[in-house]
């Protein structure tokens, strides 16, 4: 049986839904993946000055001797 042309069924607003979900999931994971490279580079950072006051207190703890 043949819809009139006006007739909206369900599969459209289904699809528009997963449309709207694909895009959330889509959004979520740019901004989990842009998140992880900002947490990444605090942990560099964070790494690269522990590292540095660990080379300092080496190096004051080699002149102590």
């Amino acid at each position: 049986m043949k819809q009139p042309p006006n007739f909206v069924g369900t599969d459209f607003f289904e699809g528009k839904e997963l449309m709207n979900t694909d895009l959330k999931l889509l959004n979520l994971r740019e901004t989990n993946g842009q998140r992880s490279k900002e947490l990444a580079g605090d942990l560099a950072k964070s790494n690269e000055i522990e590292l540095i006051c660990a080379t300092l207190n080496n190096s004051l703890i080699l002149n102590k001797t």
